[in-house]
């Protein structure tokens, strides 16, 4: 886990192109970096998430984007949204419950 130091209450003024260069400098750093998540969902980040997996080739999750593919999964829902990263891009068929 690597972390940018900004206070708490400063993370949404933070730029999401200087966060995306802060990823790219951390995972440039690693030796096998396998997927990026991003903790928070104070950080305005949406944007930068398919940017960054197609430079760097790896997952990468936010979390609000995660919940998003959560309700989906819950609600038996198969709507996928492009342009934010392949977790809703690629949104895995789901078997339909049983009527009851």
């Amino acid at each position: 886990m690597d972390g940018i130091d900004v206070p708490f209450s400063k993370v949404q003024d933070v730029p999401s192109s200087q966060i995306a260069a802060y990823i790219k400098s951390s995972v440039a750093k690693q030796a096998n970096v396998d997927a990026i998540y991003m903790l928070g969902s104070g950080w305005r980040t949406i944007d930068i998430v398919d940017p960054l997996e197609r430079e760097l080739g790896i997952p990468v999750v936010h979390p609000v984007l995660a919940r998003a593919w959560e309700i989906q999964k819950r609600l038996h829902l198969h709507d996928p949204v492009p342009g934010y990263g392949r977790l809703l891009a690629r949104l895995p068929d789901l078997p339909r419950p049983p009527a009851r």
